[in-house]
């Protein structure tokens, strides 16, 4: 995952919610991570176009570090 440590530092047990990014222009497939409500970073791209077509319902990351 990329992170924004800038905005959020990982802690291990950390709940964050997954969502679709429709209107990324940089990648049509685009997952980013929230936390509280704030994106906190993105899925790779190798990850995110296979979660894309996957996604059914909201899911949940737990960081394991």
């Amino acid at each position: 995952m990329q992170v924004y440590k800038d905005i959020w530092k990982p802690s291990i047990g950390d709940k964050l919610a997954c969502e679709r990014e429709f209107d990324n222009c940089f990648d049509k497939f685009a997952i980013k991570v929230v936390n509280n409500g704030e994106t906190v970073g993105h899925l790779p791209r190798e990850f995110s176009k296979i979660a894309w077509y996957r996604y059914v319902f909201d899911f949940i990351l737990v960081f394991w570090g």
